[in-house]
């Protein structure tokens, strides 16, 4: 009886030109909230209604079918939200064409699925199908193409496919740019994966411009007080060490130290790391009271911990 009655009440507010506003906000406040069963007893309510009213192929009746197969995903029902999700993108390509912006984002969602339950070459063949609509596009300088890019370097850098992810971030850095902004979270993740790929291909004067950007970026206007300049400082002083530069490695497994026991503590487990990696640095520099040293600290913190 109640859903005679939602159903009754979607006709009428349709009529009346309200149309499915209303239960699409509910539909995604109980989405947000955690009430997966409501959220998908009304969304299928909505996606009948709108295919009586409108049709199968219309458009309207995408955006519901793209609600149900969101809420199957979160439920973990990977499988019927790809059936909605495929539905809903067919309709969309008849609807817009196969260069569509919306097409792209339908077959970025649906890469996203399948990269999420593993099947890494059917999300690869969804994140290509977008890279390429949005290639095809005149102004594909966007965020949406930054979005995609990221997501297949990603992939192919999880997949062990690192010459691949490389050239997919080298691509990508420049487009983020434009469209977030030199110094932006976004970029943050892509400049530090793409500079341990460099570190591992023997690059290392590139992967040591992306480490002293990554600290640049971290730093913004805190100097040394910000704990985020931890990681790329000590990734670039690994950098130098690799390379048996170990003077230049002390000073900057010195400066990261100094940082995380100011921000993090000196009995933090990336400080133990650290002061771990001068002990090796200091014995290979001849400063065996510093390694010592460090060493007696080490020791009295495990004890008074």
């Amino acid at each position: 009886m109640k859903k005679i009655l939602l159903a009754l009440a979607i006709i009428s507010m349709a009529l009346f030109g309200t149309a499915f506003a209303e239960f699409n906000d509910d539909i995604h406040v109980m989405y947000k909230e955690g009430r997966y069963d409501e959220a998908l007893d009304l969304a299928n309510t909505v996606l009948a209604e709108k295919e009586k009213l409108y049709g199968p192929e219309d458009i309207r009746a995408a955006d519901a079918l793209e609600d149900v197969g969101m809420i199957y995903a979160a439920q973990g029902s990977r499988q019927e939200a790809a059936d909605f999700y495929k539905r809903a993108l067919v309709i969309s390509e008849k609807t817009y064409g196969v260069d569509n912006y919306r097409v792209a984002g339908a077959s970025i969602t649906l890469g996203d699925l399948y990269f999420n339950e593993g099947s890494n070459e059917d999300a690869e063949a969804y994140y290509r199908k977008a890279l390429a609509i949005y290639n095809r596009t005149p102004d594909k300088e966007t965020e949406r193409l930054s979005v995609v890019l990221t997501k297949l370097a990603a992939l192919c850098y999880l997949s062990g496919r690192y010459s691949e992810a490389e050239s997919l971030y080298e691509e990508a850095i420049p487009v983020m740019e434009k469209a977030y902004g030199m110094d932006s979270s976004q970029i943050s993740l892509a400049n530090d994966r793409l500079a341990e790929l460099y570190y591992h291909h023997g690059k290392f004067a590139e992967a040591e411009k992306l480490y002293k950007r990554g600290i640049e970026m971290a730093q913004g206007t805190h100097a040394d007080d910000d704990p985020r300049i931890v990681a790329p400082l000590y990734k670039l002083a690994d950098l130098k060490a690799v390379q048996g530069k170990y003077t230049e490695a002390k000073d900057i497994y010195e400066r990261a130290l100094r940082t995380c026991d100011k921000t993090m503590g000196e009995d933090s487990p990336r400080a133990i790391v650290i002061s771990n990696k001068l002990i090796e640095i200091y014995r290979k520099l001849g400063q065996d009271k510093k390694a010592a040293a460090m060493e007696k600290k080490i020791k009295d913190m495990s004890q008074t911990g």
